[in-house]
């Protein structure tokens, strides 16, 4: 995959060019190089069906991920839910499993589920499951419709799209506030009263959204982190190139 890294890194200062003809030739090779990369990646072609097939319900477009990604949150998680016999964990947006498979350390006797619009993750993060000890839906399937009383649910970089990363963006156009509200909205009915929610890594602040009042910021040292990130607010305009928002918070009301 490296050859794909290569292209992108090449044509992309002709996204912004002064030529008309310049912003043509990216446009091109843009597609041409979707297109190789369609037919050999067989995560991106996932990515890509799920993007048409789910478009709705889609957030992040990237499968990146990696090991205990977020240890400080986790670790409160952990102090949080210390009483509890056997917590109920929901990993939104899980993509191969990795923030499954640290929460699990951090909580050896929680039931964690993982879930994902991409199929392929799904059956990636399946793959790894060898002791069957975790269990990773679909985010669309009944199964996980049906799911509810958790007593945390992680959405850790899920919240956001790489074009509002792009430094001449001034306003949300590829995922926009209301789908960030709108699945707020569903979670929300799946955690429990005094349950904890965590968002990190988004486009947008939750204070902001319409369910706000039936939560409170969790009161902790460091639930707000500085991001060298974009933000936007719910009419989807740009407002800051910095982030400094509440990560993490506790459900007072149904």
């Amino acid at each position: 995959m490296a050859i794909i890294a290569k292209i992108k890194k090449l044509i992309k200062p002709l996204r912004r060019s002064n030529h008309i003809s310049l912003r043509y030739v990216f446009f091109f090779l843009l597609s041409l190089k979707n297109f190789f990369y369609f037919f050999i990646s067989t995560s991106y072609r996932s990515q890509s069906i799920s993007k048409i097939r789910y478009k709705k319900h889609f957030h992040q477009i990237s499968h990146y991920t990696e090991a205990n990604r977020y240890p400080d949150l986790f670790e409160i998680c952990r102090d949080y839910l210390r009483e509890e016999m056997a917590p109920k964990i929901l990993s939104y947006g899980c993509s191969t499993g990795e923030e499954v498979f640290s929460l699990s350390k951090y909580l050896p006797d929680a039931l964690i589920v993982g879930t994902d619009i991409s199929k392929w993750c799904i059956k990636e993060a399946n793959k790894k499951n060898i002791e069957k000890k975790f269990l990773f839906l679909h985010s669309e399937s009944k199964q996980f419709s049906l799911l509810d009383k958790f007593d945390a649910i992680f959405c850790l970089a899920v919240f956001q799209h790489t074009n509002n990363r792009d430094e001449y963006v001034t306003e949300a156009t590829k995922y926009i506030f209301s789908q960030f509200e709108q699945q707020l909205i569903v979670l929300d009915k799946k955690l429990k009263t005094g349950g904890l929610l965590f968002i990190d890594n988004s486009d947008f602040d939750f204070l902001e959204s319409k369910i706000v009042y039936k939560y409170f910021p969790l009161q902790m040292d460091n639930n707000k982190v500085l991001r060298e990130r974009p933000l936007f607010n719910k009419s989807n305009n740009h407002v800051s190139n910095t982030t400094e928002i509440y990560r993490v918070f506790k459900k007072l009301k149904s």
